[in-house]
C-alpha cells in the first residue's frame, strides 16, 4: 500500500487480502497513511497503516481484525 488517505488505503487492502475490516468512517476523515510493503498478516498490515495516527487495531473474540 502507498503513503495517502487512509479510507483508501484500509479498502484496498481489505479488498487484497479478502478480509473484513471495521471502523467508523467519521474517524479517518482527513488522516493518512504512510504505507506498508512487504509480507504481512492482516493485523500487521493494518497496525503498519495506522501507524502515526491516533488509531489502533483492536481484533474481536474470533482474533479477527
Amino acid at each position: 500500500m502507498p503513503p495517502g488517505d487512509l479510507t483508501v488505503a484500509l479498502e484496498s487492502l481489505a479488498k487484497q487480502l479478502n478480509v473484513e475490516l471495521v471502523y467508523q468512517t467519521e474517524q479517518l476523515k482527513g488522516l493518512r497513511t504512510q504505507g506498508a510493503s512487504g509480507n504481512l498478516s492482516p493485523q500487521e498490515a493494518v497496525t503498519k497503516l495506522l501507524q502515526g495516527t491516533p488509531l489502533r487495531v483492536r481484533t474481536d473474540s474470533t482474533g479477527q481484525c
